[in-house]
């Protein structure tokens, strides 16, 4: 995602500075910044307030856990420059989803049932709520991100271990438990402005929720998707961003298409359907960002073709990957490859006319693949 954002953003001719982990350095040769800083164990804090001072503006790509993004965002704000993206106060609000779920309420959008409890409370009081609820449950991390700590609390033999699993992954005393909603995981990407909330594109979602004790994670996805559900999604997406103060730039508003549309979590930053995204629209999506800052969002937005992008694991170690001929046009590494213990993982983006065609193509590849390291 990196690469794509930075990529993205020089093509308009902006020097790009950007950081990046010394533990990454095996990825440094794909990033086309003007300068590249390096960032070694305990030294980012310092390397950061530095930068600052030296740019016009600041777009973060930064976790939502333990505070991170808000207190970058609030860092930049306080140093008078101009962030891109959501303001702190946005983000302060996106990444607490006991916040989100009331302010979706407060904006009369779907949501599903959720109540906020404490790790102190008797399993037997939990297993009430649950029941209340209705099992099949979520458990959920109120300060979480991705897919840490989540996972799906069938019934009452779950609790402990459901505890345990939400608990390794947040600094609160509480937790969330939300109704389980059965349907397609989807999410929208909204450009917005002062003046307009613009979702430009609906995008299913890859998801595995997990039960307690293993990993649920988001494993890709495809876009654009039409849907019954696609107009009353942007509704609502446009409701709850008029509604929260401080959202601008890129936004991704995660749902689940049930028998409506329910609000799952506001992503208050990049995410990762702009790797597919920015293959199929038009204008690039910096432009877009950056316009929005100004208060404009172009009336032409067009989206051409379909794009699948997926995580692809490899069961051996490999440095570098060159895509043959008859894949050059059609598959784009997002993520180059990062080997570490014996595997490799990489970030593809398929593209094709029809989301069945860039289907076909990441298929037809992910075979090559495996015929060649012999996998």
């Amino acid at each position: 995602m990196l690469n794509a954002v930075v990529t993205d953003f020089k093509a308009l001719g902006e020097e790009i500075v950007t950081t990046l982990d010394a533990r990454l350095k095996p990825v440094q040769q794909y990033l086309n910044a003007d300068n590249l800083i390096e960032i070694q164990q305990n030294s980012f804090d310092d390397i950061f307030e530095t930068l600052i001072n030296d740019v016009d503006a600041v777009l973060l790509i930064a976790p939502e856990s333990e505070n991170t993004l808000f207190n970058l965002a609030r860092q930049v704000e306080k140093a008078g420059k101009r962030l891109i993206g959501p303001s702190s106060d946005a983000i302060r609000i996106a990444t607490n989803k006991a916040e989100t779920h009331r302010k979706a309420l407060d904006a009369h959008v779907l949501v599903p049932s959720a109540i906020r409890v404490g790790f102190s409370e008797k399993q037997e009081i939990i297993d009430k709520i649950c029941q209340q609820i209705g099992y099949p449950v979520v458990f959920k991390p109120i300060d979480g991100v991705g897919g840490s700590g989540i996972c799906i609390v069938a019934n009452q033999k779950n609790i402990g271990a459901g505890l345990e699993t939400v608990q390794k992954e947040t600094t609160l005393d509480t937790f969330q438990i939300q109704k389980y909603i059965n349907g397609l995981d989807v999410s929208v990407s909204a450009i917005v402005s002062q003046r307009e909330v613009r979702p430009i594109s609906l995008n299913a979602q890859l998801v595995r929720l997990a039960p307690p004790g293993q990993q649920s994670e988001y494993q890709g996805g495809y876009l654009p998707i039409s849907h019954t559900l696609r107009e009353e999604a942007f509704q609502n997406s446009q409701k709850i961003l008029e509604h929260i103060e401080g959202f601008q730039g890129y936004v991704g508003i995660d749902f689940v298409f049930s028998y409506a549309p329910f609000l799952i979590e506001i992503n208050p930053r990049i995410t990762t359907s702009y790797i597919g995204l920015r293959e199929v629209l038009s204008p690039n999506p910096a432009r877009l960002i950056l316009d929005a800052l100004q208060g404009e969002i172009p009336s032409k937005i067009t989206l051409t073709g379909a794009a699948v992008f997926s995580k692809l694991e490899l069961a051996t170690e490999i440095k570098s990957l060159t895509i043959p001929p008859e894949f050059q046009m059609k598959i784009k590494i997002s993520t180059p490859p990062f080997p570490h213990q014996g595997s490799t993982t990489i970030f593809l983006v398929a593209l094709g006319s029809t989301v069945n065609s860039a289907q076909q193509t990441l298929t037809s590849f992910i075979n090559y693949m495996k015929k060649i390291y012999n996998l």
